[in-house]
């Protein structure tokens, strides 16, 4: 069987003309001297050239930069993985300021005890005189306010991340 022999749907002079009469201003354009997306728009509206049909054949491209590691099935990469939070506060105590925590406790409702819970912030942070250890503050809307130690504050960011509360 014989190969059909290979035929542009444009000749040399029309794709010529083309980056002539639409070269674009834009940004993408002046940095990169490929046809932006404005030309490519602009001939699709012209029926000049298939969008969906073009991209079937464009490969995709990766973002930019180095490929992630791999990393082995042991190391732990949550930013809230319970150790890490308290390892990185101790460390920096003021890392944990403005960071939400969300607070439970238990509500009656018609003579029932129904879990409740509030959100607030971190607010402050102090060294207790007594038993050398951080104690963080967290405010709440309703006004109160409730200290934690360290392991305590970790778990109240983790239960705000768990309700998706702005960490």
């Amino acid at each position: 069987m014989e190969d059909l022999p290979l035929q542009s749907m444009w000749r040399s002079p029309e794709i010529v003309s083309v980056r002539k009469d639409l070269s674009c201003t834009c940004k993408s354009y002046k940095h990169s001297g490929w046809v932006c997306s404005h030309v490519i728009a602009y001939l699709h509206l012209l029926d000049k050239l298939n969008i969906e049909r073009a991209l079937e054949t464009i490969p995709m491209r990766g973002p930019p930069g180095r490929r992630e590691s791999t990393r082995g099935g042991l190391n732990r990469d949550s930013a809230c993985d319970v150790d890490r939070l308290i390892e990185v506060f101790a460390k920096d105590p003021g890392r944990a300021l403005k960071w939400s925590v969300v607070e439970e406790f238990e509500v009656l409702d018609d003579g029932v005890a129904v879990p409740d819970r509030r959100i607030g912030q971190v607010s402050a942070c102090r060294l207790s005189p007594h038993d050398g250890v951080y104690i963080w503050t967290a405010s709440f809307v309703d006004g109160g306010r409730t200290e934690y130690k360290g392991e305590e504050l970790v778990h109240a960011i983790r239960r705000a991340r768990d309700m998706s509360a702005s960490v």
